[in-house]
């Protein structure tokens, strides 16, 4: 066996050491292959950049889900080092190009099993979808690549325990589950003690009743810090939001930092068990589901959330205004830096609420599209929303007043984004956000969808604080002058 032989075979035999990937990158240099060298140590630092545990690492996360709108020409380094690093390293991680192939990388081709994904500079992930097939040749592609991750689209109870029984499921980190996946199966994981190196479940949409009650069943997912389920509604043999909540009450969810449930039904009283017994999340998607006011205070007087960096709450029924207010200044979520609570239809949160002293100044994204004039403008004037480096209030009723109101009071620090389309604004609301110092760190700025005119045209073109903007929106009247004007940003 030669040297690179070896090295490889340690490498998939050892898939969490980054160790040996770095000393066969070494090698790969000193026998003529220093693009595939390059490629190994740039993916182990995505894969580092990826996981990072920090809230700069939250936000570039949040950015990179944001529709393609002009958010990429930010110059992010002139809001925040960390965060500009960030985003620096995801455009370049973005055009590496993969040189793996099977048989270049020596892979089997299997029928049933195919073998996908470049993580840390190799082959990882498997989608099974021939149980016998992939069993019969797993020693196989094992030993060809560093394998961590795998989705069983099919897989029943006897092929699970071969699975484990084999020890195959010890250098498993992240699983996938489609709905072909027994729950006999889900048993037989998760009684093995192997379970407990599973960091990741994804069931790739919705779970049905018997799969999260077999799942909730196991006792050794102990390692677990990633969970993903949704459109599971209680319909079709999916999971009532009661019976997730006895899954997300099980000892081992403790542990868990990413936690996204969409569209499952979820209750109050449901979210409530996440508030209460889930100390180390740090992202929280519960979007499209009817928590209601009561869900909203449940989180926002949760004195387990501490850690909690993203919250999604969009869609969530919660129409007080009281409640919403609560949960934007509540000072329990103490590291929360992203929050988005759009399409509630309460109206916005209420002007008072959002005038109390809350919570400190460390949230840098806030999306909302129900907020009356009064609430933004004690949204613009609270100290506790001076952090805010992203601001999204696309269809708020706002009006020139609103936006004239807002803009004497805003007192952000650095507010690199701001949406304020379809807020019913016309040439004065314009001529306020012209006038307004605030502006002049405004890099991305939406004005589309209102009646700015020719006049509230002139003001934004002849503001001298709109001089940083990478991106502007604007339609109607005036469109065209702004075209002229801000060349670059209206590309």
């Amino acid at each position: 066996m030669s040297d690179g032989s070896a090295l490889r075979a340690a490498i998939c035999a050892n898939p969490d050491d980054d160790t040996a990937r770095l000393v066969y990158a070494d090698w790969l240099d000193e026998h003529g292959n220093p693009k595939r060298a390059a490629y190994i140590r740039d993916k182990i630092e995505q894969h580092r950049f990826e996981t990072e545990d920090s809230a700069a690492g939250t936000l570039s996360e949040f950015l990179e889900y944001l529709p393609e709108t002009g958010h990429e020409r930010i110059d992010w380094a002139a809001t925040d080092s960390a965060l500009g690093a960030h985003r620096t390293a995801a455009r370049r991680f973005e055009k590496l190009r993969s040189p793996l192939s099977y048989k270049g990388e020596g892979v089997p081709r299997v029928k049933g099993a195919e073998v996908s994904g470049w993580v840390r500079g190799f082959y990882y992930h498997v989608r099974v979808t021939d149980g016998d097939r992939f069993l019969a040749r797993a020693d196989e592609l094992f030993r060809a690549a560093p394998v961590t991750s795998i989705d069983f689209q099919s897989f029943t109870g006897e092929q699970a325990r071969d699975f484990v029984s084999a020890g195959h499921l010890a250098r498993v980190r992240e699983l996938e589950f489609g709905s072909d996946i027994t729950a006999e199966a889900l048993r037989a994981f998760g009684a093995h003690r192997d379970a407990a190196g599973v960091h990741t479940i994804d069931f790739g949409g919705n779970g049905t009743t018997d799969q999260i009650t077999a799942l909730a069943a196991g006792k050794h997912w102990t390692g677990l810090h990633t969970f993903s389920l949704f459109d599971a509604e209680g319909e079709d043999g999916g999971p009532t939001g009661d019976e997730l909540a006895e899954l997300f009450a099980r000892p081992w969810f403790r542990g868990v930092r990413k936690l996204k449930a969409w569209a499952c039904g979820l209750s109050a009283d449901n979210v409530g068990v996440i508030a209460r017994n889930c100390p180390e999340l740090r992202e929280l998607d519960v979007a499209l589901n009817p928590i209601r006011a009561a869900g909203a205070t449940a989180l926002a007087e949760s004195k387990t959330l501490r850690n909690l960096r993203l919250l999604d709450v969009g869609s969530c029924d919660i129409n007080n205004g009281e409640a919403l207010a609560a949960l934007m200044i509540s000072p329990k979520l103490p590291a929360l830096a992203v929050l988005k609570a759009n399409n509630n239809y309460a109206r916005g949160a209420s002007a008072k609420g959002l005038a109390r002293p809350g919570r400190g100044p460390g949230l840098r994204a806030l999306e909302l599209s129900e907020l009356g004039w009064r609430a933004a403008e004690a949204l613009a004037a609270n100290p506790a929303f001076a952090g805010l480096w992203s601001l999204g209030m696309g269809g708020c009723e706002l009006g020139d007043g609103g936006v004239e109101q807002f803009c004497r009071g805003a007192a952000f620090e650095r507010l690199t984004m701001l949406d304020v389309s379809r807020t019913h604004f016309g040439s004065a609301g314009a001529q306020a956000l012209a006038a307004w110092p605030g502006a002049a760190s405004l890099q991305w700025l939406d004005v589309s969808g209102n009646t700015i005119g020719a006049a509230g045209a002139r003001a934004l073109i002849e503001s001298p604080h709109l001089t940083n903007l990478k991106y502007l929106a604007a339609d109607g009247r005036g469109a065209s002058a702004l075209k002229k004007h801000f060349k670059k940003a209206m590309r």
